[in-house]
């Protein structure tokens, strides 16, 4: 064969070599990224929270394709990731790869640099290129696997069925008044206990975080678990429904109406986001009124619409099109 001939095949040579790379060979040969985390709760690094930082490994690993390492000095990292919880940021420390900006809350916007970022991850509307949509059950189910795999496989009923009662974990009024306006409702239709410091009726507030099985105990009590959010946001969605629902109880959510995106809402009963007086009326005598045979049909529907791998691969893939160049033209060789 000659010259001519043999350059003739050379792209296609060169094609079939990069793409029948396995992709975990890349990512094993590439070098590790080093990535400095910020402003996190106690807890996070350490893995002694209930959420901690296990979802953005799996985030970055997927939108970097390579090995991630957590730096314990900014010095030492490319890649920079905040959070909204501290006062101190090192975004302008040096000069970084990238740069993330965790929102934890509904308020993202007091942020003062949030808009120097490269990507922010948070639960409104985009606003602009830089932001993401990131749920924040996310974090706690890849940080909570036995969790995620009790919820994924679905839970027991529980034979008998318990009490037409309720059941609400909240720590104080400041926060959370559709859910204050839906309970003193409740109240007079039939029986609810609390195991916060609001309001507790049971001896004493529940010992433990939020991911602990006294916790869950506690919603066996009755049928219902009022499992609603502090605050709507459009993908504000935190553990307090993902409990509910490991509790084998039907959980009572309130939030925003794009949980059913994520969580099967035949599982569960929602107050709609803007209810009227009318709307709480109706749902408490849906409660009141609900059979046994109604109740375990209910509890035995699936619980997620999505799986987890396939939400998390959605945002990396959103990431992905902020922090990495696009390819550059193709070259003639």
């Amino acid at each position: 064969m000659n010259v001519c001939n043999r350059n003739k095949y050379k792209p296609f040579f060169i094609w079939f070599i990069i793409y029948s790379i396995p992709f975990h060979f890349i990512m094993s040969n590439r070098p590790p990224l080093h990535v400095f985390f910020n402003n996190f709760w106690t807890g996070f690094i350490e893995k002694t929270d209930s959420m901690d930082y296990t979802f953005f490994m799996t985030l970055l690993e997927k939108v970097f394709e390579s090995s991630i390492h957590i730096s314990s000095s900014p010095d030492d990292a490319t890649v920079l990731v905040e959070s909204i919880f501290g006062e101190h940021s090192y975004l302008y420390h040096k000069k970084w790869n990238s740069t993330f900006l965790f929102t934890g809350e509904t308020h993202y916007c007091n942020h003062t640099h949030m808009s120097e970022f490269d990507c922010v991850l948070g639960f409104e509307e985009p606003r602009d290129n830089c932001y993401v949509q990131c749920p924040l059950y996310l974090l706690y189910l890849q940080s909570n696997p036995l969790i995620l795999e009790q919820i994924r496989d679905g839970c027991a009923p529980h034979t008998p069925p318990p009490p037409s009662h309720a059941t609400a974990v909240i720590t104080n009024s400041v926060h959370g008044h559709e859910r204050m306006r839906f309970t003193q409702r409740l109240e007079e239709k039939m029986p609810v206990f609390y195991g916060g410091r609001y309001k507790n009726n049971i001896g004493g507030p529940i010992s433990g975080d939020f991911n602990s099985p006294a916790i869950i105990d506690f919603y066996k009590r009755g049928k219902f678990a009022i499992t609603m959010e502090n605050s709507s946001g459009p993908y504000y969605i935190t553990e307090k429904l993902v409990n509910g629902l490991r509790a084998g109880v039907i959980p009572v959510y309130w939030g925003t109406d794009r949980v059913s995106e994520f969580f099967n809402p035949r599982r569960f009963f929602q107050l709609k986001s803007s209810a009227t007086d009318e709307d709480i009326s109706e749902l408490i005598e849906k409660m009141c009124n609900l059979t046994d045979e109604e109740y375990l049909s209910i509890i035995r529907e699936p619980i997620m619409l999505r799986s987890m791998e396939d939400v998390i691969t959605e945002v990396s893939e959103s990431v992905k099109k902020i922090v990495i160049p696009p390819p550059g033209p193709a070259q003639d060789f």
